[in-house]
């Protein structure tokens, strides 16, 4: 266990997490998400005859993937420093990704381009819904992982008083302030609204 604790606190205390890691992350998600898809709908003996289609195909919209990355700037941020923000911007992305892909789905499949027709539209529309998910999911994790990390181990643990607008902008500036002088364990209220 303090191996894994000294790795993370290595890690964190790096600058920053390199733009090219985050978009070989995001293009594995993106790629790993069309094959559960294709999976789940098709099995193991049809990907396994079609595998070359498949192949292709994630290819072709793990690199659509790259258009809403880029426009969105997805890859931009640190990931152990995401916000909601971040999260919205990687919803758009893939969302701007679906928009592409589908109706480029509809002209491989009108010219009998079986190159890249391995996916129906709905597969193509899960398999965005699943990477988004999946991308989300990542960069809460790590950030969860870095808050963790971070917290000193002598931090003051604390309940504050007070659970509307005030409590939670004093529980802001808590969560916010680095090095972490307090753990922030919960809220009391005498208010019935509360």
């Amino acid at each position: 266990m303090n191996i894994i604790r000294r790795f993370l606190s290595w890690y964190f205390r790096k600058e920053s997490l390199p733009y090219w890691c985050l978009f070989l992350i995001d293009s594995v998600v993106v790629f790993l998400s069309g094959l559960i898809v294709y999976w789940l709908v098709h099995r193991t003996g049809i990907l396994f005859n079609h595998r070359l289609e498949v192949w292709y195909s994630l290819l072709f919209y793990t690199a659509i993937s790259w258009v809403g990355a880029k426009v969105f700037n997805t890859n931009a941020g640190v990931v152990r420093c995401s916000s909601f923000v971040d999260l919205l911007n990687v919803a758009y992305a893939n969302g701007l990704s679906i928009a592409i892909a589908i109706p480029l789905s509809f002209i491989f499949e009108s010219k009998g381009i079986e190159t890249f027709s391995a996916f129906s539209q709905m597969e193509i529309f899960f398999m965005y819904i699943l990477a988004t998910i999946l991308m989300a999911g990542t960069r809460v994790l790590v950030k969860t992982l870095h808050d963790l990390t971070l917290s000193d181990e002598h931090a003051l643990r604390v309940l504050i008083y007070g659970a509307m607008s005030g409590g939670v902008e004093i529980a802001k500036s808590i969560r916010s302030h680095k090095p972490q002088r307090f753990i922030l364990c919960g809220f009391i209220s005498h208010d019935n609204r509360a």
